[in-house]
């Protein structure tokens, strides 16, 4: 199983080396700077829910 496990893992490793590659980070950048994405809290989802969490 180890095998397996240790294969998906570099299969995975080699797959984001590549993305990293195919794109300048600098350009990464100045595209999410255009991006405006609310950003919602856990916290305060939990906090307004009337069934909450169990475990």
């Amino acid at each position: 199983m180890k095998d397996i496990l240790n294969e998906i893992i570099a299969h995975k490793r080699n797959e984001i080396a590549a993305q990293k590659n195919s794109i300048p980070y600098s350009l990464l950048e100045r595209e999410l700077a255009d991006c405006h994405l609310p950003v919602y809290s856990l916290k305060d989802a939990l906090l307004q829910s009337s069934t909450g969490i169990i475990a």
